[in-house]
């Protein structure tokens, strides 16, 4: 059986870049929005360049899920409570929460958090 996570960017990245601690999770079901998308793309743009970038963004299509104005409404006031966490992250968590998958991350903000799983 496969598990699926909601990775935020940031778990994006870690599991790109072969952080042991993330090791565990390379098999999962990863999910995320377009938001991250966004993010990944141009860390890849930076890091890697446009062929790689360009790569990512044609797969990640299959990868991705849609959020609405409730989602929105509902990580706006996760941000009011925790201004450290990103917009993007906020939605990424609301939809990990409805979607009844763990939010995966290392970043600090979420540590302690409800439905996250934090790993550095």
């Amino acid at each position: 059986m496969t598990t699926e996570y909601f990775f935020d960017t940031y778990a994006i990245v870690e599991l790109l870049d072969k952080n042991p601690a993330y090791a565990m999770y390379n098999g999962a079901q990863i999910r995320f929005t377009r938001l991250n998308v966004f993010e990944f793309y141009f860390f890849l743009l930076r890091q890697r360049g446009e062929t790689a970038a360009d790569s990512f963004i044609s797969r990640a299509r299959t990868l991705t899920v849609e959020y609405d104005d409730r989602t929105i409404a509902a990580a706006a006031k996760v941000k009011l409570v925790n201004r450290q966490i990103s917009m993007t992250d906020a939605i990424g968590y609301v939809t990990a929460l409805r979607l009844g998958v763990k939010f995966l991350t290392g970043d600090k903000a979420f540590k302690g958090m409800r439905n996250v799983e934090w790993v550095r």
